[in-house]
């Protein structure tokens, strides 16, 4: 494969005495046509020429480290989505409850209104229920912020 010349670089660099062990990883071909991984420990004693290397298939642990890899990428893209989803929304929401709030207000202030004290505790409720709302609204907008990294706690 495309990782022969770094091997033989390795294996230069060993037998050459430029270095005493090296460790690398590179592909093999094996023989049910598949690359496998391996991963390469190899010493060189300079006085016997003599070259001790140990090869590990390390084939399994590269696959998991891409599957996690690519598994976090996933998660990532998931978690913005979430995050901008969650702004958008809050600021839809934030929109027509100011209204709803601010006309809320209106009623129970106007002098002319003929309410019952019935309706006027159901403004009261709605009022305090539509406080209430845009205060949760509030904070999922702000802990989408964080998550965004746009604000610092």
């Amino acid at each position: 494969p495309d990782d022969r010349e770094r091997t033989i670089a390795e294996a230069s660099a060993l037998l050459g005495g430029n270095h005493v062990t090296v460790n690398f990883e590179n592909r093999y071909l094996a023989k049910s046509g598949e690359y496998r991984w391996m991963a390469w420990k190899a010493a060189f004693d300079p006085p016997s020429r003599a070259t001790l290397a140990v090869a590990r298939d390390v084939t399994q642990t590269k696959q998991h480290h891409a599957e996690l890899v690519d598994a976090r990428h996933v998660a990532e893209a998931a978690n913005r989505a979430k995050s901008d989803f969650l702004a958008k929304m809050s600021h839809e929401l934030r929109t027509p409850l100011n209204s709803v709030i601010g006309f809320t207000n209106l009623l129970r202030r106007n002098k002319k209104g003929n309410f019952d004290e019935q309706e006027l505790l159901w403004l009261d409720k709605i009022g305090k229920n539509g406080v209430h709302l845009l205060s949760l609204i509030n904070d999922l907008l702000d802990l989408s912020k964080i998550e965004a990294g746009h604000t610092e706690l």
